[in-house]
């Protein structure tokens, strides 16, 4: 996952991958990397700290992934955080609960 993360990092030129605006290969990627940012906070999640989107060692992708969020178009369509949560913590149990939150 480091690796990912660092081609990330250094593909991240501007600040969107599709250049001073997002474009599709930002809102592509971007469930990905919100989903892969919460890892950390699950119980019994096996992904170590610097697998995951943090701004000490993956600076541009945090401040992509802080600027993806902050877009209207994309607010509108996550789910809040806790709920993202409850659904991988109840995942990584064995019981996917794809209603969780509603």
């Amino acid at each position: 996952m480091a690796a990912e993360l660092t081609k990330a990092e250094s593909l991240l030129m501007f600040a969107f991958f599709a250049g001073d605006n997002p474009g599709f290969a930002d809102y592509f990627a971007y469930p990905f990397y919100r989903l892969l940012s919460m890892y950390p906070y699950i119980n019994g999640s096996v992904v170590k700290d610097d697998d995951y989107p943090n701004d000490k060692l993956y600076p541009k992708v945090a401040k992509w992934l802080t600027a993806m969020s902050e877009l209207s178009e994309v607010a509108a369509c996550v789910q809040p955080q806790e709920n993202v949560l409850k659904f991988l913590e109840d995942s990584f149990g064995g019981n996917q609960n794809y209603d969780t939150g509603l």
